[in-house]
């Protein structure tokens, strides 16, 4: 008769540990793997869509801007999703909606002259390579550049919306974006553009919000209008024009400024400016005010430079000239009441 052996409770405990020492080493490899394919769908994606908004640029060249990508009506990979609203032309961009991040967030935007700049940033060192096959990431110079200046448009932009919602009326204290963020940098990027708000809505001069304002107000508050600015007016809108049902609003030597804020920055510009034509000679600043008030500057006989360094070589900081003690008569020591022996340096 054959004698049945089983195995023992210990040989089994050691196989089930082996098998899950070996699936513990395996399986997070193999998700790695499987993200960079994801990684690796989303790039594919958005690559298509690139071929896809540069053809409708070529094609349409007055709304290709808002043209969604045919590429991008079907189910992104893994846990990527659109950030926000940007899955147009002008703008596409994906990000790793899980926590904490892993995937990298991948964009594009195209410029008005059809050019593409790509990005990728990056949250895990394990797929740096799988970025850097699409763009620049944000590990690198040209990246930093981008996302530098895609963060001060987003300031510029932010503070600029706060304004328009505050319905204050006039030249908007602060500007409006110019530019493209890209690489090499596009040197007219910066928060520049003067803007007009009238009834929350921005106007790009002082000439389309004039027509918004005559059109809103009819031609009683333009004539009142035109005298105020004829007549150099500075200060608040005068209440028997504000009776009328005009807006009120600061002015400044004629010009509607809109705000408070921004006429006693453009008073303070005219002091500082009223100080250097008459001379004024030593450090200028900081007055209290909005903006530019708190600025130092230095000033020196009709000229103004922005540091103590710079003024101190001017003939105003330099100071007088060494004193040179003068040279004595021999007889000095015997006569020291004559005028010409009690000379000395002060």
């Amino acid at each position: 008769m054959v004698e049945r052996r089983a195995f023992t409770i210990l040989e089994l405990t050691v196989v089930v540990a082996l098998l899950s020492l070996l699936t513990s080493l395996a399986i997070p490899p193999i998700l790695k793997w499987v993200k960079r394919g994801q990684v690796d769908e989303a790039k594919a994606m958005l690559n298509s869509a690139i071929t896809d908004c540069l053809q409708e640029y070529r094609i349409n060249p007055t709304a290709w801007q808002n043209k969604e990508p045919d590429s991008l009506n079907r189910q992104l990979p893994g846990s990527y999703q659109f950030s926000g609203e940007k899955k147009t032309c002008k703008e596409v961009a994906i990000e790793d909606k899980s926590s904490p991040k892993s995937l990298p967030d991948l964009s594009f935007n195209i410029n008005t002259e059809g050019k593409v700049s790509k990005i990728a940033r990056v949250y895990d060192p394990d797929y740096e390579n799988a970025a850097k096959t699409f763009g620049p990431t944000s590990l690198s110079p040209s990246a930093i550049a981008i996302n530098a200046c895609l963060e001060q448009r987003s300031t510029c932009l932010q503070n600029l919306n706060a304004h328009i919602a505050s319905g204050v009326d006039g030249l908007a204290p602060v500007r409006d974006w110019a530019g493209e963020c890209r690489f090499p940098a596009d040197p007219n990027a910066s928060c520049s553009i003067p803007t007009w708000t009238y009834r929350k809505v921005k106007y790009p001069s002082q000439a389309t919000y004039d027509k918004a304002v005559n059109d809103a107000l009819g031609e009683t508050c333009r004539q009142e209008r035109q005298k105020l600015i004829t007549a150099a007016h500075t200060g608040e809108t005068p209440a028997n024009v504000v009776a009328l049902g005009c807006p009120i609003s600061w002015w400044y030597q004629g010009a509607d400024l809109g705000s408070k804020a921004a006429y006693d920055e453009a008073k303070c510009l005219a002091d500082r400016e009223a100080a250097r034509t008459n001379n004024y000679r030593g450090k200028y600043g900081p007055i209290i005010g909005p903006g530019r008030c708190g600025e130092v500057r230095w000033m020196c006989n009709g000229a103004m430079v922005d540091t103590e360094l710079e003024y101190k070589n001017t003939s105003c900081g330099a100071g007088p000239p060494p004193c040179v003690e003068p040279q004595k008569e021999w007889y000095c020591p015997y006569r020291p009441e004559k005028p010409e022996c009690s000379k000395v340096c002060p």
